[in-house]
Protein backbone atom coordinates (compact mmCIF):
# COMPACT_ATOMS: atom_id res chain seq x y z
CA UNK A 1 0.00 0.00 0.00
CA UNK A 2 3.13 1.77 0.60
CA UNK A 3 4.11 1.96 -2.76
CA UNK A 4 0.45 2.93 -3.70
CA UNK A 5 0.71 5.88 -1.59
CA UNK A 6 3.58 7.15 -3.18
CA UNK A 7 2.85 6.67 -6.95
CA UNK A 8 -0.40 9.11 -5.96
CA UNK A 9 1.41 11.75 -4.36
CA UNK A 10 4.11 11.42 -6.98
CA UNK A 11 1.09 12.12 -9.48
CA UNK A 12 -0.37 14.53 -7.86
CA UNK A 13 3.05 16.33 -7.86
CA UNK A 14 3.50 15.99 -11.37
CA UNK A 15 0.38 16.86 -12.35
CA UNK A 16 0.18 20.45 -10.49
CA UNK A 17 3.77 21.19 -11.69
CA UNK A 18 2.44 20.48 -15.47
CA UNK A 19 -0.87 22.77 -14.60
CA UNK A 20 1.51 25.28 -13.22
CA UNK A 21 3.24 25.45 -16.03
CA UNK A 22 0.86 24.90 -19.53
CA UNK A 23 -2.10 26.00 -17.84
CA UNK A 24 -1.82 28.06 -14.72
CA UNK A 25 -5.41 30.18 -15.28
CA UNK A 26 -7.08 27.14 -14.01
CA UNK A 27 -5.67 27.32 -10.76
CA UNK A 28 -6.53 31.11 -10.26
CA UNK A 29 -9.99 30.33 -11.77
CA UNK A 30 -12.46 27.37 -12.17
CA UNK A 31 -15.98 26.16 -11.57
CA UNK A 32 -14.85 24.58 -8.09
CA UNK A 33 -13.17 27.41 -6.63
CA UNK A 34 -15.92 29.49 -7.80
CA UNK A 35 -17.96 27.50 -5.94
CA UNK A 36 -16.21 26.63 -2.74
CA UNK A 37 -13.99 29.27 -2.84
CA UNK A 38 -10.57 27.00 -2.53
CA UNK A 39 -9.42 24.17 -5.09
CA UNK A 40 -9.40 20.72 -4.78
CA UNK A 41 -6.38 18.32 -4.99
CA UNK A 42 -7.73 16.96 -8.26
CA UNK A 43 -7.86 20.48 -10.05
CA UNK A 44 -4.25 19.75 -11.16
CA UNK A 45 -4.88 16.70 -13.28
CA UNK A 46 -8.40 17.96 -14.63
CA UNK A 47 -7.23 19.61 -17.61
CA UNK A 48 -4.34 18.83 -20.74
CA UNK A 49 -2.11 18.10 -20.53
CA UNK A 50 -1.56 17.50 -16.99
CA UNK A 51 -4.52 14.56 -17.49
CA UNK A 52 -2.51 12.70 -20.26
CA UNK A 53 0.85 12.38 -18.58
CA UNK A 54 -0.98 11.90 -14.90
CA UNK A 55 -3.12 8.68 -17.23
CA UNK A 56 0.55 6.83 -16.85
CA UNK A 57 1.34 6.68 -12.86
CA UNK A 58 -2.60 6.43 -12.14
CA UNK A 59 -1.89 3.35 -13.76
CA UNK A 60 1.08 2.00 -11.81
CA UNK A 61 -1.01 3.16 -8.86
CA UNK A 62 -3.75 1.01 -9.56
CA UNK A 63 -2.08 -2.28 -10.33
CA UNK A 64 -0.52 -1.25 -6.85
CA UNK A 65 -3.56 -1.03 -5.16
CA UNK A 66 -5.22 -4.13 -6.99
CA UNK A 67 -2.18 -6.15 -5.92
CA UNK A 68 -2.39 -5.06 -2.32
CA UNK A 69 -5.92 -5.76 -2.28
CA UNK A 70 -5.44 -9.56 -3.66
CA UNK A 71 -2.56 -10.69 -0.94
CA UNK A 72 -4.60 -8.72 1.58
CA UNK A 73 -7.13 -11.23 0.27
CA UNK A 74 -4.95 -14.11 0.45
CA UNK A 75 -3.84 -13.60 3.70
CA UNK A 76 -7.26 -13.42 5.70
CA UNK A 77 -8.18 -16.32 3.79
CA UNK A 78 -5.42 -17.96 5.55
CA UNK A 79 -5.91 -17.02 8.75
Amino acid sequence: LGAANEAMMFTLVLSWIITAIFNPSVIEANPLRDRVGYNNICVGFDTAPAKFVALVPMGAYTAFTMRYTATDYQRAAIM
